[in-house]
């Protein structure tokens, strides 16, 4: 698999099951950043109510998974494992650091499960570390859609031997980028009304 199909070969919002169907495994950490890189989907805002209505969304996913750690650890619990990000960039992606306890079975269906209806677009990645108030233990990072994952090639081990199911339809790919095949990001223009 190319970077470039990986990139542009999204299945926008067609994954009505919310089954993984693609496990891309990064060989290396420079891979998996020029793939989350490349695979971004920036908003271009059109009028400054575009960019408030992205904003919106963007918070209430973010509360979104704060409640889900909540629900899953206690408040308590959750606020000690795991940090919810809330600075964005408009690239439809949210953001969580936790650590080996807190990224379970569990943690991955929530913050999978959010990702529907007007979420479909959108992209949660997670950091995971031995020790998450030790910032030099992270393990790796995966980045999930409703319908596949990106997965750093260390954490992807360590998921291996923690048995996370991904369902039987899954197909795992390993993928290198080749120095010339450089990806940028896809913008697009952000202007629904609903």
């Amino acid at each position: 698999m190319s970077a470039k199909e990986f990139s542009y070969g999204l299945v926008i919002c067609h994954n009505q099951n919310m089954t993984i169907q693609e496990i891309i495994v990064a060989k290396t950490d420079k891979d998996f950043d020029l793939l989350f890189i490349g695979s971004a989907r920036i908003a271009k805002f059109i009028t400054a109510a575009d960019s408030e209505r992205f904003s919106e969304k963007n918070l209430t996913l973010t509360e979104q998974m704060e409640a889900a750690t909540s629900r899953i650890y206690g408040e308590k619990a959750a606020n000690e494992n795991t940090c919810v990000g809330y600075d964005w960039w408009p690239d439809h992606t949210r953001h969580i650091e936790c650590d080996t306890q807190s990224f379970s079975q569990e943690l991955f269906n929530s913050l999978h499960n959010l990702l529907a209806g007007e979420y479909c677009e959108w992209r949660i990645q997670v950091v995971v570390y031995q020790d998450l108030m030790n910032g030099h233990t992270m393990i790796g990072s995966v980045a999930i859609w409703s319908d596949k994952l990106l997965i750093d090639h260390k954490l992807y081990k360590w998921i291996i031997n923690n048995s996370f199911d991904f369902g039987p339809s899954a197909t795992v790919l390993f993928a290198k980028v080749d120095e010339v095949e450089i990806l940028k990001p896809r913008y697009t223009l952000l202007d629904d009304l609903d």
